[in-house]
């Protein structure tokens, strides 16, 4: 009988975790139906469910403010740009 090194991620509920920040980022929110039908009464009772909310909401944040970051360094970045085209 082999013995079992206990490092499953898709036991661990690591997996629906990425899942649900791939259909928050997506939108794609069919992806639910296959984390709950596969993983809630399996894996997902080993993550807790607060902690997939706030990870969700901040990763959502985060990654809103990284969009915003990146919009005003390519309008900085291209005020030049614009100033040379003008003239």
């Amino acid at each position: 009988m082999t013995k079992k090194t206990g490092n499953h991620a898709l036991e661990k509920g690591i997996f629906p975790v990425l899942l649900f920040y791939i259909s928050f980022t997506t939108r794609k929110y069919y992806i639910y139906k296959i984390i709950f039908v596969k993983y809630l009464n399996t894996n997902i009772k080993n993550v807790n469910i607060c902690f997939l909310f706030l990870l969700i909401c901040y990763m959502q944040k985060a990654k809103k403010q990284l969009w915003d970051s990146f919009q005003d360094d390519i309008n900085e970045l291209s005020a030049p740009l614009q100033e040379l085209l003008t003239k």
